[in-house]
C-alpha cells in the first residue's frame, strides 16, 4: 500500500533485523506485501542464499499471556530461536490489525475523517511490521521451527490483507470522506486516501461477493506457493568442482579454506561465502559461468511445477479482474500502462 508518515516501524524493524543477522551482512529479505493479488515469488536476493544449518533442538518459550509485544520489542530484545514467541507476536499483530479494521468498519457518519484515516493506516502499520519480520525470519533463521512459524504467520497476514482490500465497507467509508476536513498539516493524507481508493478498485472491491472471496483465496494460495518457491531455492545448495588454477587469484584466506582434492580440484558451493568471492575475484570466465549457472538453477526442477501453479492462479485472478493477462493487470496502474510498452522498453535497453 502507499503509505504516508508511518513507515518508521517497518523501516526500524527491517534495519534492526538485518543488523542482527551478522555484523557485516548486507543481505536483504524479500518482502513486502503488495496489491490484493500478490506478485511473483520474490527472487532470492543476490546478496543472500539462505541455507539452513544444523542446529541443536530448541525448546521454545512462549511469553506470558499478558505480554503484548511489537516488532520493535522482538528486535531490541531478540530470542532468534524462539518460535513460540514469534508465533505469539504474529497473532497479536493480527489482532491489533483486526481491531483497527473494526474501528474503520464501524466509523459513524460525520465522524472525524482524520481518525478514520489513522485507523485505516494502523491496519497496515501492523501488517507491514509483522509481515516484514516474518519474511526476515523465514529467510535467515537456521531454526526450522522459527521458519515454519514465520511462514504460517505470514500466510495469515497475507490472507487478512487481501480481505481488507476487498472489504466494501472499508472502501465506502474512505470514499465518503470529505477531504476538505483532513488535517492540512498532513497534505499527504489526501493523497493517501485517493491512492487507497484506486488500490481498492484494482483489487476488485467492486466485484461480486463470490468473486471477491475467490480473489482472497487466490492471494492466500499464491502466498503459500511463493514461500514454497523460496524454500526450494534456499535449501538447494549446489557444488561445483573447479580446477585449483581457476581460483588461484582468490584471496589467500579463501584458498586456505578451500584446499584442492587429490585430483587438483576445489569444491565451491553456491552459498554466498563461496559464490561472491569467486564472482568478484576469479579471472577465469569459465569458472564464474559454471558457478553462476549452478546458482541460478537452484530450486529446479521442483520449482517448475510451483511456477506453473502460480501462473495459472495469476491468469485466473487477472481474468476475474477484467484483464486479458496478469501482465496487463500488473501494469495498468503503472507508468507503462501496457505490457507492450514494457516489452518495447526492455528490448530498447537490451539493444543498448
Amino acid at each position: 500500500m502507499r503509505r504516508f508518515p508511518q513507515r518508521l516501524i517497518r523501516s526500524f524493524a527491517l534495519t534492526l533485523g538485518l543488523a542482527a543477522c551478522t555484523p557485516h551482512d548486507g543481505r536483504i529479505p524479500h518482502q513486502l506485501a503488495a496489491p490484493a493479488v500478490p506478485n511473483v515469488p520474490a527472487v532470492v536476493p543476490a546478496t543472500y542464499v539462505g541455507v539452513p544449518v544444523a542446529t541443536a533442538p530448541v525448546t521454545p518459550t512462549a511469553p506470558p499471556a499478558a505480554v503484548v509485544e511489537t516488532a520493535k520489542d522482538l528486535l531490541e530484545n531478540p530470542r532468534w530461536d524462539d518460535a513460540a514467541r514469534l508465533e505469539a507476536f504474529g497473532k497479536q499483530a493480527l489482532e491489533r490489525a483486526k481491531a483497527a479494521l473494526g474501528r474503520v468498519q464501524n466509523t459513524p457518519a460525520g465522524a472525524d475523517p482524520n481518525t478514520l484515516v489513522d485507523d485505516f493506516d494502523a491496519i497496515f502499520r501492523e501488517l507491514d511490521a509483522a509481515s516484514g519480520l516474518m519474511s526476515l525470519m523465514v529467510e535467515v533463521s537456521p531454526v526450522a521451527a522459527v521458519r515454519e512459524a514465520g511462514a504460517k504467520a505470514d500466510q495469515d497476514l497475507a490472507k487478512f490483507r487481501a480481505e481488507v482490500w476487498l472489504d466494501r465497507k472499508v472502501y465506502d467509508a474512505l470514499a465518503a470522506i470529505d477531504v476538505a476536513r483532513l488535517d492540512t498539516a498532513e497534505p499527504s493524507m489526501k493523497r493517501m486516501v485517493e491512492l487507497s481508493l484506486t488500490d481498492f478498485r484494482l483489487a476488485g472491491v467492486d466485484k461480486s461477493p463470490e468473486v471477491r472471496a475467490r480473489l482472497a483465496t487466490i492471494q492466500g494460495e499464491v502466498k503459500r506457493l511463493s514461500q514454497e518457491y523460496g524454500a526450494n531455492v534456499n535449501t538447494d545448495t549446489r557444488t561445483v568442482k573447479l580446477a585449483a588454477a581457476q581460483v588461484a587469484d582468490l584471496p589467500k584466506d579463501w584458498r586456505d579454506a578451500h584446499p584442492a582434492d587429490a585430483e587438483g580440484n576445489v569444491s565451491v558451493k553456491t552459498d554466498y561465502p563461496d559464490y561472491y568471492p569467486v564472482m568478484e575475484y576469479a579471472a577465469d570466465e569459465a569458472a564464474r559461468r559454471a558457478l553462476w549457472e549452478a546458482q541460478i538453477d537452484r530450486g529446479m526442477p521442483k520449482n517448475v511445477e510451483v511456477l506453473k501453479s502460480i501462473l495459472k492462479l495469476r491468469k485466473e485472478a487477472a481474468t476475474l479482474l477484467g484483464e486479458p493477462s496478469w501482465a496487463a493487470y500488473a501494469v495498468r496502474d503503472a507508468m507503462a500502462k501496457t505490457p507492450e510498452a514494457v516489452t518495447a522498453f526492455i528490448a530498447e535497453v537490451a539493444e543498448a
